[in-house]
């Protein structure tokens, strides 16, 4: 299952799902995930809904999240010489932006690079900080009538690095957040599908997630109104300050192999949480908790709070490096955690209702 997973990581990587862009590569996505469903619906907001096996009556309807969409940029201006201007889309660490490769998705996808000062002809005033975004440019080499036409005001830009995969079964690309979560999506759909599993599922892969607000989340989970809902995303993976005495960071964040991660917080459903630790515990599947104190601040906020209110767990792996384009995470704890939910929605789905 491990080989599959990493098939299925590199997959994904191909697919550029920008914050509130999420239709560019909609036929990589379609193609990827209806073998495992029925029918598939698209929101009016940009989310995925795709449907398995309709919940038997008397049976809770299970709703499975995992926001499809990433940060990345924009374009603000075109600028002569092939230069564009841009804006962030969602919260992306600047520091990594000098040097970045990028792909602009216009009537025709454009490679370019950001520019990045060499060190050499900085000030001593510049060399001591990063530049902030209104400095930066994108050079794509082409002409200004070219990119005026191809590539508009408005046209989104994502982060161009291949999946590579490391020691230990780590892979590290761009998106990772949340593409990880969805090859535990799917990754559990698999082993449903293998053992021939009628359980009735939805999966939302939700867009629109890293601008706040989980506007995507909102509007699908009040349209499907499920039972409940797990809420697939990555927590932040421990990456020490002070290695051996950074306590407080190694408290918010859990480690890359060590199995998935199940958030305990004020919003969640905290029953739900605990038996998503049970069922890792009573299968010998590795598995972490964190706690996260008021809100978590992501779609498992959302869902909750949706309409009338829906029981959420937040559920997933491990990520280093993250709001990156080299994010990092583990294939293992992506296969345990899949195996984790299949097993949960194996057993809603043979629950009945009072």
């Amino acid at each position: 299952m491990t080989e599959f997973v990493k098939e299925l990581i590199k997959k994904l990587g191909e697919i550029a799902s920008i914050s509130g862009f999420e239709d560019i590569d909609r036929d990589k996505i379609e193609a990827l995930v209806t073998p495992y469903f029925d029918t598939l619906e698209i929101t009016r907001t940009g989310s995925y809904l795709f449907r398995k096996n309709p919940a038997r009556e008397g049976t809770p309807r299970i709703l499975v999240d995992a926001h499809i969409d990433g940060i990345g940029l924009m374009v603000t201006q075109i600028c002569d010489g092939g230069f564009l201007k841009f804006s962030t889309v969602g919260g992306i660490d600047t520091r990594i932006l000098s040097g970045a490769d990028v792909t602009v998705y216009g009537k025709e996808r454009v490679r370019g690079v950001i520019g990045s000062l060499a060190p050499h002809l900085m000030s001593a005033e510049e060399a001591k900080k990063n530049p902030t975004v209104d400095k930066l440019y994108i050079d794509t080499g082409l002409d200004k009538e070219f990119l005026e036409e191809n590539t508009p005001i408005g046209s989104p830009v994502g982060f161009t690095y291949p999946v590579v995969e490391l020691l230990n079964n780590r892979m590290v690309s761009a998106g990772l957040d949340n593409k990880a979560s969805v090859a535990i999506a799917l990754t559990a759909m698999k082993i449903l599908s293998d053992e021939n599993s009628d359980a009735g599922v939805t999966l939302l892969l939700s867009g629109r997630e890293e601008l706040g607000g989980g506007v995507g989340a909102i509007s699908a989970a009040f349209a499907e109104k499920p039972d409940c809902a797990v809420v697939l995303d990555v927590n932040f993976g421990f990456m020490p300050r002070d290695p051996g005495s950074d306590t407080l960071a190694y408290r918010k964040s859990a480690e890359l192999g060590e199995g998935a991660v199940v958030s305990f917080s004020a919003t969640t459903d905290r029953r739900m949480a605990r038996r998503f630790l049970e069922i890792a515990e009573e299968n010998k599947i590795p598995c972490q908790s964190i706690v996260e104190g008021s809100r978590t601040g992501t779609n498992a906020d959302s869902i909750a709070l949706s309409g009338g209110g829906f029981p959420a767990v937040l559920f997933g792996v491990p990520l280093q490096n993250m709001h990156t384009y080299s994010e990092c995470v583990c294939a293992d704890d992506i296969v345990g955690a899949a195996k984790i939910l299949a097993l949960y929605i194996k057993e809603k789905a043979g629950e009945r209702s009072e």
